[in-house]
């Protein structure tokens, strides 16, 4: 059960017995000691699923010479956004993303 949405996620064997057998691959800390690119890391404030702070420790388990953590102020795990959208316009905390990421993707995609 999705613990944000109360949603009932149901999840298949072969999907269940390849992530036990592969736990450790999708381990965040262990996967950034392996980047040697830059690397921008965007976290919300108030992500009710994973608190920012385990965040601030991944730009310093990174190697890459390039890279920054970005904490959304008001962010919380899905950036203000949901499942459909139904809006006009992104909700601030996901346009400041939005944004933050195509400055990035500009500075370092040349």
């Amino acid at each position: 059960e999705n613990s944000r949405t109360g949603q009932k996620m149901k999840v298949g064997k072969v999907v269940y017995e390849d992530s036990v057998k592969n736990a450790e691959r999708v381990i965040a800390m262990e996967r950034v000691k392996e980047l040697r690119i830059p690397t921008l890391f965007i976290h919300g404030r108030d992500d009710e699923t994973v608190d920012y702070t385990n965040s601030e420790k991944l730009p310093i388990a990174c190697e890459a010479r390039d890279k920054e953590l970005r904490l959304v102020a008001n962010g919380t795990h899905t950036y203000g956004a949901a499942h459909p959208f139904e809006g006009l316009e992104f909700p601030k905390p996901l346009a400041e993303v939005l944004d933050w990421t195509e400055g990035w993707f500009t500075e370092y995609l040349r």
